[in-house]
């Protein structure tokens, strides 16, 4: 259990992303609200922001606008997956239904730090904390300059000159980007549903970002 691990640093002093340490993270908003994680986001988040499509509750998604995951097999081909990525147990770090129309509409929120259409869901003061950068991530020379520091929640880093607040996700034959760009009023977000870990497929990170390099006029 998580109660007899041992941290790999004392915090602030190093970097290692963590998906049991969001799960905490959404087991520590259920004890402090009283609800569970699913209800708070969905009441808190997603209903204010006009996130219908929106769940961390697979059945309490639309069956007939889920998207089938694919991997690839040893020919390179995308193929179904036979079976379905999903376990309540990590709803926080990984188990979002959403839309792209839906998750633009966070991404706004984030660019408008924390107000959509005269709601203001989180506290400008906020983005402060969780855009300072506490650590650098060791992947920079992976996914490009975006990707050098790590804030709370959020991986950031300048390119072109605009500083650049983003986050990928990813499960077996899914994933999907967000990013922001505050400077330029400029958000993107991607989805694909194809993923492969062992094959490193990150489409929606690599679209996210050629996208933004394009309308920001920085496309080789």
């Amino acid at each position: 259990s998580m109660s007899e691990a041992d941290l790999l640093f004392a915090p602030g002093q190093d970097y290692s992303y963590s998906s049991p340490g969001i799960d905490l993270l959404g087991a520590v908003i259920a004890e402090v609200t009283g609800q569970s994680f699913e209800e708070y986001m969905t009441e808190q988040i997603f209903q204010p922001l006009g996130m219908a499509d929106s769940t961390f509750l697979l059945p309490s998604a639309d069956p007939t606008l889920l998207t089938a995951p694919h991997m690839y097999d040893e020919k390179g081909n995308a193929v179904v997956l036979d079976f379905y990525p999903y376990d309540r147990r990590n709803a926080a770090s990984g188990g979002l239904y959403t839309s792209p129309a839906d998750l633009s509409r966070m991404a706004l929120m984030h660019l408008n730090r924390g107000e959509l259409d005269g709601q203001q869901l989180l506290p400008a003061s906020a983005y402060d904390e969780m855009w300072t950068p506490l650590s650098e991530t060791g992947w920079m020379e992976y996914f490009g300059p975006t990707w050098d520091d790590y804030g709370l929640g959020w991986i950031m880093g300048e390119d072109g000159g605009h500083m650049v607040y983003n986050h990928t996700g990813a499960n077996s034959g899914y994933q999907a980007h967000i990013l922001v760009v505050p400077d330029a009023d400029l958000a993107v977000v991607t989805f694909t549903n194809v993923f492969d870990r062992d094959e490193g497929s990150f489409h929606a990170y690599a679209l996210g970002d050629q996208i933004m390099k394009m309308l920001l006029g920085m496309a080789e």
